[in-house]
């Protein structure tokens, strides 16, 4: 494996759209709107015929529990001290990929010196933990703060639970593999579980690139239920799940133009708005109804542009310009990089991180990504090279008060 595809995967999240979208996402609002209404004309004088055409019916899954809502008493960091994360015995190169909502978790890939296939790696409270041979061979995605992990192996998602009783040498366990096989058949990719162990992902075609089917999991021993588009010839791709069951992804009839959409925990979906004054909105990440992605604007000068969704209001807030993120926690704070390196974007404004730095008066020598944020805000994590070069990397956390 190439150094570029292993920091592919290293930053699954990092690209981007690179030309101004072509859709009218204000008019495929109002179309998908007029849809869902004459649907549910339809289906009010034709229950028979939905019963017997049960392919087109998505069944309604378990509500889950509401998240708690995010403690009001916590208020901005105003300053983080960042540490690099070990790296097991013979590795060279890592990074963190995501991690639970408390911090405690965090996950990512190593890379060995031979630059073979990378490896998964889970670290606890800062420390590296073993994982199961059947595990350190495929990426893991994300994790819960009771320790239940995504990943994908060859053809096949998977799922598996950390539970420091039962891990390789430990006395206290009986040893057996508890990684397990997400249902659903070949061809799955988990791309989201929230707290309530609901996972969100997609059954993909090998031979088509372009076509993918979004699927959802009311728990990881269940079998999955297509996800509803907007009609004939669609596509759809889920991106994340929020801990009420909502889905955010996209939907397109040219893969070249997805549109940002969103599927309630009842299965029902509807198209996101655009951000005022600009193209389309593509959404990356959900927390607690805030979501983050991009958006294409021409005015004052063509580029992509980060902004942050409120679905409880519908209002759009941009971030700082030329940050990118991918992450944003229960209270909307959003972490990421910008032009003057690692921040984290709060209601007090942004904060700068600070990156180790090797030389100070050379900026130019660190590349960093920063890929998680923990609820509180007090733990921020990703990957930084000293040389400005991708790879070889290091995992590192902020420690933020």
């Amino acid at each position: 494996m190439d150094d570029e595809r292993i920091a592919g995967l290293l930053s699954r999240l990092d690209d981007g759209p690179n030309r101004p979208p072509r859709v009218d996402l204000a008019r495929a609002v109002r179309d998908g709107r007029r849809r869902r209404r004459n649907r549910r004309v339809v289906a009010a004088g034709s229950t028979a015929l939905a019963v017997v055409a049960a392919v087109t019916v998505v069944p309604l899954l378990r509500e889950p529990t509401p998240p708690d809502p995010a403690p009001a008493t916590v208020t901005p960091p105003t300053a983080c001290e960042v540490e690099t994360l070990p790296l097991p015995p013979g590795y060279v190169s890592g990074g963190v990929t995501g991690g639970d909502p408390t911090g405690r978790y965090l996950v990512g890939l190593l890379q060995l010196p031979d630059r073979k296939e990378p490896h998964p790696v889970l670290w606890v409270d800062g420390q590296v933990r073993e994982l199961p041979a059947s595990v350190r061979s495929a990426p893991l995605r994300e994790i819960t703060s009771s320790g239940w992990m995504i990943g994908q192996d060859m053809d096949a998602g998977y799922v598996y639970r950390f539970d420091p009783a039962n891990q390789p040498g430990s006395p206290d366990g009986d040893g057996a593999d508890p990684v397990r096989r997400l249902p659903g058949g070949p061809n799955l990719h988990p791309a989201g579980i929230n707290e309530a162990g609901r996972i969100a992902g997609n059954r993909y075609s090998p031979d088509d690139p372009n076509w993918f089917v979004p699927m959802v999991w009311a728990s990881p021993t269940s079998d999955p239920v297509e996800l509803p588009l907007p009609g004939p010839g669609w596509t759809g791709r889920a991106l994340d799940i929020d801990d009420d069951g909502t889905i955010i992804g996209t939907v397109a009839t040219d893969a070249r133009y997805p549109r940002g959409y969103l599927w309630r925990s009842d299965g029902t979906g509807e198209f996101l708005p655009s951000v005022p004054a600009a193209s389309e909105f593509r959404p990356v990440s959900i927390r607690n109804s805030w979501v983050i992605g991009h958006t294409w604007r021409e005015q004052p000068r063509p580029g992509r542009e980060t902004v942050r969704l409120n679905l409880a209001t519908g209002e759009f807030v941009p971030l700082p310009a030329m940050f990118s993120a991918v992450s944003v926690n229960a209270r909307g704070w959003v972490a990421g990089v910008g032009d003057r390196g690692a921040g984290l974007f709060t209601d007090a404004g942004l904060l700068d991180l600070g990156v180790p730095r090797p030389d100070p008066a050379r900026s130019d020598l660190v590349y960093v990504v920063v890929s998680v944020v923990s609820d509180d805000g007090r733990t921020i994590a990703g990957r930084w090279s000293p040389d400005g070069k991708r790879l070889p990397a290091q995992p590192v956390r902020w420690s933020c008060r």
